[in-house]
């Protein structure tokens, strides 16, 4: 076949195929309500199919992560164990379920993936390097590139696979047929679905070919030279001559990790042991072809409740982050709010007023700053008590509300003072809106108790500033405060219950 015709073939890659005992085992997971994440990290890595999916899930622009994921065990965490499983349900089980087929012989594929994950995984430890998970899972991966081709080209693929006597003839004949071997295809594969680049690199040089000086840019050398002695000792246990195999794996052990030839016999012994028990368990668990339809139904069943989790989960996540945020704007209106009152406090004032101003400077718009004073309520507070001064505060605080318009902002300033900011409003039409504050004040009648034969009459005085529109030059919210204190003081000391205004000082005048 035409190499061009077979990378076009590869860029529409269909679902791959999974392991059938783990299908079954990500089936029985999937059931399980109270599923550990250990549990799945152990299911997947037994797959280069799902291993592979699992870490482009993970690595996918949409989680917007700083670093790239090279490790299941980050990945299911990242993913979480139900976006897991519902990943892996997805992609093992909605479909063929890896039934029998008269290509690729898959359960000698899914055999060798083992068995080369558990002598990276082994190696790596020999060699006392601190990432174990990452050979492990470059060993599994190492080739997925067959079950790509197998895929594109089935019956062509078939034909070329099954003369073939070990795994090295099969990639010298994949390379001499196909112009690319099953690395390669592997490698190239990965990186498309955005796998870190250094499992991509050990993946495409994993069968050793060229001299290691030609390693690809950003591969590993120690998980190169891990994932290649791995890729041979595979050939133990799945190849026609293990004999062969055996002295090839020795060869190249001395050759890329510097191994004695006892050294290389102790690992074997050792390695051996744990290699077979991981094979006695996977092979135990068996699924036979007239299941499948059963296994496909129970699966669609679990994938649709799992898939109910997450939005059952999403939407429980969005009412608590909503309550949160309701919460928080309690906490923080409750802060900026007056509890005697209800109105706003100094708190509060501090960010409106330095909004307001910033804004009617921006804009060269008026905006005016009073400060309104209840007159004589020290002899209200010790004639009928604190409790009394209180209950007149809030209903003065009820009639200056009620006065002013949804954009103004009135605010208690301190003990019997009221701070009032009026933005757009034009000295004139603010002048007009305080006379109506003053008038309702003043006509207001208080009874302090029921004994009282009068009601109690009192009033305001208020001073004001403002910054008139259109002047051109910037006011200060320090220089509005200054000058409606100093108005005040003014219509206090001139008799009370009275409006005056003063204009705000020039900020750049000395």
């Amino acid at each position: 076949m035409d190499t061009h015709e077979l990378w076009k073939r590869l860029e529409n890659t269909p679902d791959l195929p999974t392991m059938p005992s783990v299908a079954v085992r990500i089936l029985e997971l999937g059931e399980d309500p109270e599923v550990a994440p250990s549990q799945v990290i152990d299911a997947i890595s037994c797959d280069p199919a799902l291993a592979a999916k699992t870490l482009q899930a993970a690595n996918s622009p949409l989680l917007s992560r700083a670093g790239r994921i090279t490790r299941l065990s980050d990945a299911v965490m990242t993913l979480g164990v139900n976006g897991t499983l519902t990943i892996a349900l997805s992609f093992a089980l909605v479909r063929d379920c890896g039934k029998p087929t008269a290509q690729l012989d898959y359960p000698s594929f899914w055999r060798r993936a083992i068995v080369a994950a558990s002598a990276a995984r082994s190696i790596a430890y020999h060699e006392r390097q601190r990432d174990l998970d990452t050979p492990m899972l470059a060993g599994l991966l190492q080739d997925i590139g067959m079950l790509a081709l197998d895929a594109v080209l089935p019956q062509d693929y078939a034909r070329l696979v099954h003369p073939t006597p070990d795994h090295e003839t099969l990639r010298l004949t994949e390379a001499e047929l196909l112009g690319l071997d099953h690395a390669a295809v592997g490698g190239w594969l990965l990186r498309r679905w955005g796998v870190p680049e250094h499992l991509c690199c050990a993946v495409a040089g994993s069968h050793g070919q060229g001299p290691e000086g030609e390693a690809p840019v950003g591969a590993d050398a120690a998980l190169l030279r891990t994932v290649t002695c791995s890729s041979r000792l595979a050939d133990l246990w799945v190849g026609r001559d293990p004999e062969t195999a055996a002295v090839q794996a020795a060869a190249l052990a001395s050759e890329r990790l510097g191994w004695g030839g006892d050294e290389v016999a102790g690992f074997i012994e050792t390695w051996s042991e744990s290699v077979n028990e991981l094979l006695r368990v996977h092979e135990a668990r068996t699924i036979d072809p007239a299941e499948i339809a059963s296994v496909l139904e129970r699966a669609r069943n679990v994938l649709v409740c799992r898939n109910l989790n997450l939005i059952q989960q999403a939407s429980q996540e969005c009412s608590r982050s909503q309550e949160l945020e309701a919460r928080k704007n309690s906490l923080e209106e409750q802060a900026e709010r007056d509890p005697l009152t209800q109105l706003g406090n100094r708190r509060h004032l501090d960010r409106r007023l330095a909004s307001l101003v910033a804004k009617a400077n921006e804009a060269d718009a008026p905006l005016t700053l009073a400060l309104a004073d209840i007159d004589h309520f020290k002899q209200v507070n010790d004639r009928y008590g604190h409790q009394r001064g209180d209950a007149l505060l809030c209903e003065i605080a009820s009639l200056l509300k009620a006065q002013v318009r949804a954009q103004d902002t009135i605010v208690r300033y301190g003990g019997e003072e009221f701070l009032l900011l009026l933005p757009g409003l034009s000295p004139r039409e603010a002048g007009k809106l305080l006379e109506r504050l003053r008038q309702a004040v003043a006509a207001h009648r208080h009874a302090p108790c029921p004994a009282e034969a009068a009601p109690v009459c009192t009033s305001i005085s208020i001073g004001y500033a403002a910054r008139p529109g259109q002047a051109g030059r910037a006011v200060t919210a320090d220089a509005l405060l200054e000058a409606a204190d100093a108005a005040l003081y003014r219509a206090k000391r001139e008799g009370r219950d009275c409006i005056r205004c003063a204009p705000p000082r020039d900020p750049g005048a000395g």
